[in-house]
């Protein structure tokens, strides 16, 4: 009876070793299986954001995947399951971005799990966190070496990408076609072939807009990629030949997409581009209208953003409306606050202000010089009417001069903001007349030096490189060979004439420019600079420099004060 009694206790025993010991086991495998199941819970939660690098993503699972794998690490830190979690750890971290605690976790488990099958994976990660880092080249390095070793296939893909982007971000779209011409060559699987086969299509492109590009673009089609990206690439290829003017091949391949209803959600950006090839093919009011459209139908989107920054730059360019342009180009922040528009919405409504602002004040100095002018012509009356009186004669010449000095002056001025204007003209407008008609004024004879100088460069410059006219454009570097010997403007055009230059003694007024650029941004001094520059502008009036001080005075003028 007693031995019996011990054979039952020895049973009971073993069975409540075995419950103790299985609720550990059972206790830290649920605590890493609720950490791989946040994790996988949030990529698949983020994929659009991971898949595009658009934004943050949210955090809350990745949060509680760190949780749940911190938890393991604390009470069980010999788990089996240890070098799972601190991998796990180290890839949610650089999910949120907080790349330092990513990287720490990475070196713990090649620190304290040197024989784990994870390492290769971990340093692939690793490669990933301190490139965030701004150790770009090291990134790149490891990613190198981790292809030089022995990996697994679907790693050796996910590196193989990785190297490929990287270089992709640096811009060196040769080094990347090369390598996501590998993955092509060498991967078994059909979408990263697929994805790989755009990748290399967007490096030709980049690199330089050809059949290259064009024809890889097309290649895609061949792997069999998912929807979207079929769709993509198709449309890319149509991008391709409207930049290699092909305009009626162009039109076959949006039109073909828009009979395709498995694209139905892609048609207003197709439409978008229909439109811009209705512009370019000089079909300018079909191309407005459908613009128009698109912004009503589609509203507070990327596609009303565009539509109305094509529609600002019709009126600007085509119907030099600048307020319907402005009015348009306003729209575009409010239709898509993220539009990648917005950019230059806004720079074309600061340039559009900042000509608004030189065209008033430019009205206004004319009206002052006219004004100044009629009462200098009523003084010279009055004085001749008075010659016989010597004081009212000797004070009239002394305000006589006053105001030909003011005139003078005002002259100056106007040059200036003629050339301003004219420059707007060329650099935002693009409009080589315009801009010819202002230069041919500023460079006549009686123009101030700093301005007429100038002129004769953008004319020369104007005329070689946009016209492909050199007779003309020699012309007017010779008038600064013989106008402006002895300074900066003649070397210049001696060396775009391939002549010998002639040194020229510019070291005091490059100092007294330096001393008044220290006094505006060091010393905070402005209207100190103001009189430096205006000192270096009156003064050696066909020094480079002088042509800037002259402009800097305005600069500050309209910016500073």
């Amino acid at each position: 009876m007693q031995r019996g009694n011990r054979q039952v206790l020895l049973v009971l025993l073993v069975m409540l070793m075995i419950t103790i010991f299985g609720g550990v086991r059972c206790a830290y495998f649920n605590a890493f299986y609720n950490a791989r199941k946040n994790f996988r819970e949030a990529e698949k939660e983020n994929r659009q954001i991971i898949q595009e690098q658009t934004g943050r993503p949210q955090t809350q699972k990745y949060n509680s995947a760190i949780e749940s794998a911190a938890r393991l690490l604390q009470n069980y830190p010999d788990s089996k399951w240890a070098d799972d979690a601190l991998l796990l750890m180290g890839k949610a971290y650089y999910r949120i971005q907080q790349y330092n605690r990513a990287q720490r976790k990475f070196e713990e488990l090649f620190a304290n799990h040197p024989d784990s099958p994870l390492i290769p994976e971990g340093k692939y990660w690793w490669s990933l966190t301190i490139k965030e880092m701004g150790k770009f080249q090291d990134g790149i390095d490891q990613l190198r070496s981790l292809l030089g070793s022995d990996i697994p296939r679907d790693l050796d893909s996910k590196v193989r990408f990785s190297l490929a982007d990287m270089l992709f971000e640096e811009e060196s779209f040769e080094k990347a076609r090369v390598e996501y011409g590998k993955i092509v060559e060498k991967s078994k699987d059909h979408l990263d072939r697929a994805n790989a086969q755009y990748r290399v299509a967007e490096c030709f492109a980049l690199a330089e807009k050809d059949t290259s590009a064009a024809s890889a673009f097309i290649n895609v089609l061949k792997y069999k990629p998912k929807r979207k990206l079929e769709f993509d690439a198709q449309f890319q290829y149509g991008i391709v030949l409207k930049e290699l003017q092909r305009f009626d091949e162009v039109k076959e391949i949006f039109e073909t997409l828009l009979d395709k209803d498995i694209y139905f959600s892609y048609f207003p950006k197709v439409e978008l581009e229909l439109a811009d090839l209705l512009y370019k093919t000089g079909e300018k009011e079909e191309a407005r209208s459908k613009y128009g459209r698109l912004a009503e139908l589609h509203p507070r989107t990327e596609i009303s953003a565009r539509a109305y920054y094509e529609l600002g730059l019709i009126a600007l360019k085509d119907d030099r409306d600048m307020d319907m342009a402005r009015e348009h180009f306003s729209k575009v922040r409010g239709e898509f606050a993220q539009s990648k528009y917005v950019p230059d919405a806004q720079a074309e409504i600061a340039s559009l202000d900042s000509y608004r602002d030189v065209s008033e004040a430019r009205e206004q100095v004319a009206a002052q010089i006219i004004s100044l002018e009629e009462a200098l012509r009523s003084l010279r009356e009055a004085a001749s009417e008075s010659d016989s009186l010597k004081e009212i004669s000797g004070d009239s010449e002394s305000d006589s001069i006053r105001l030909k000095e003011q005139i003078n002056g005002l002259y100056l001025d106007l040059d200036a903001r003629d050339y301003r204007i004219a420059e707007y003209y060329l650099y935002d407008l693009g409009d080589l007349d315009s801009t010819i008609t202002y230069l041919t004024f500023l460079v006549r004879p009686g123009v101030a030096d700093s301005i007429r100088a100038k002129s004769l460069v953008t004319m020369a410059t104007l005329y070689r490189d946009s016209l492909n006219n050199h007779t003309v454009g020699d012309s007017f570097y010779q008038v600064l060979i013989t106008d402006y010997q002895g300074t900066d403007f003649e070397n210049f055009a001696r060396q775009k004439l391939g002549l010998p230059q002639k040194l020229t003694p510019q070291d005091s007024l490059a100092f007294e420019f330096s001393r008044a650029d220290s006094l505006l941004w060091d010393q905070g001094d402005t209207l100190g600079a103001i009189q430096a520059f205006q000192q270096l502008a009156l003064g050696d009036t066909t020094s480079v420099l002088a042509a800037k001080s002259q402009y800097n005075v305005g600069w500050i003028y309209e910016n500073l004060l």
